[in-house]
This record gives C-alpha cells, structure tokens and sequence, in this order.
C-alpha cells in the first residue's frame, strides 16, 4: 500500500494519542461515522457505539477493515462523491489533500458532535479571527455552524511516512443554525477579492465600505441577510 503525498494518507501510530482523539467524542450508543479509517489507528479504540459506518477510499484496505472491524458498515469510494449515511457522531483523521472539501460537506450535515484531526494550518484558518491573515471562508463557514474547541496538537513523528507539519485535534458541536446554501457561494465571491471593500466587490454603494476579511461572521451572515431579504 502507498501512503504519503499522493494519497495524502498518513498513519497514526501513537495508540495513547489515538485513545486520546477517540475519547475526545461520546461513541456509546451513538451512530457512528468515520471518513478515511484506513489501517484502523482510530477505529480500533471505539466501544460501545451503537453502529459504525466507515467510509475508506482505498480499496486495498477492505480484507484488513472487514477482517478487523465485522460489526462496521464499510463504504469503498470517494467520501467527497459518495453519499454518506446519517450518523450522531463523526470522527476522521482527514486525509491532508482532501482535508477542506470534506469539511465543507460536513458543514451541511445534521449530527451532535464531531472530532477531526487536520493539518495545524487548516485549524489555524478554522479558528482565525477577523484581521488574521488566515481568516477565510473556511473560517466564517465552520465558525457559523460550529462551537469550536481545540484539543490538542499532534507532531508529524507519530505518524507513517512523518508529514512536514504538526497536526491539531479540533471538537465540533452544531449549533444547527440554518444557514442557506447560497451563503457559501456569497462568501465565494466576497473573499475571492477579499482585499478590495464589500461596496466595490458587490458593485453597491450603499454596502459597508469594509473588507470581508474585517468583518465578523455573524456580521457576514447578517449582511447576506440583509441584502437577501425579500
């Protein structure tokens, strides 16, 4: 099997570390749904859940996951173009090349907790705050929908082959806020010119002389909003 840059796939292999993400979650008698499970790392390490379904890309790993883990329900594919079932709890250490399309999926999904471990800069986007140079739309999406809490980071020596960067475990609860799906196309267009004002990239000028990276997301939102209303 080939792990590393291509895939993006790189193996955890601290067990301590891995009860430590697993514990981050309440699995016991939830519906269980774990993106990218590969050798097991994490999977190996939840009791108790009521059902576990695991979405793998890799078709190479289906005789260890069947072997291993009888009692899942294991999904070959593409976890950006198959359709996921519903689950309570999602948990996944995020392959590094696919890390922020799945979690724009994720955004639109209705569960009650999440654990993801993704690439200490993606997190750092995720928790920026407006005026950082990270701040993005993956900051206002994930922030609007999501009470964020960072668990704790991870080095790249825990994992085959070692990445070039160290790794963050971050908590997702819902906020189950509605939020319509063309909201995500706007912040598209707002942060795809994010250093011109908002006036100038909606060609409005009764709109906020303000750049998009300046303002909140709850004032993103509410400017949407406004602008939306019927």
């Amino acid at each position: 099997m080939k792990f590393g840059k291509s895939s993006g796939t790189h193996i955890l292999l601290n067990e301590e570390i891995a009860k430590r993400i697993v514990s981050c979650a309440k699995i016991k008698d939830k519906i269980v749904l774990e993106v990218g499970p590969g050798s097991g790392s994490l999977t190996r390490f939840m009791e108790g859940y009521k059902k576990l379904y695991l979405i793998e890309l890799q078709e190479e790993f289906r005789q260890y996951i069947d072997g291993k883990f009888p009692n899942s329900t294991l999904i070959i594919g593409n976890a950006l173009k198959v359709e996921w079932p519903d689950f309570q709890v999602f948990i996944s250490n995020l392959p590094y090349n696919i890390s922020t399309p799945i979690l724009e999926k994720l955004q639109n999904k209705n569960f009650e907790e999440g654990v993801i471990m993704v690439q200490k800069e993606v997190a750092n986007r995720i928790l920026a705050t407006p005026g950082n140079g990270e701040y993005s739309r993956l900051s206002v999406g994930m922030q609007l929908r999501f009470k964020i809490k960072k668990c704790f980071d991870v080095s790249p020596s825990n994992f085959k082959p070692a990445p070039k960067v160290y790794s963050t475990v971050l908590h997702l609860e819902p906020k189950n806020i509605p939020i319509n799906n063309d909201f995500d196309e706007f912040l598209k267009k707002l942060f795809s010119e994010r250093r011109k004002m908002i006036s100038t990239i909606l060609k409005n000028p009764d709109l906020p002389h303000r750049r998009p990276e300046e303002l909140a997301p709850e004032e993103l939102l509410e400017l949407y909003l406004n602008i939306n209303k019927s």
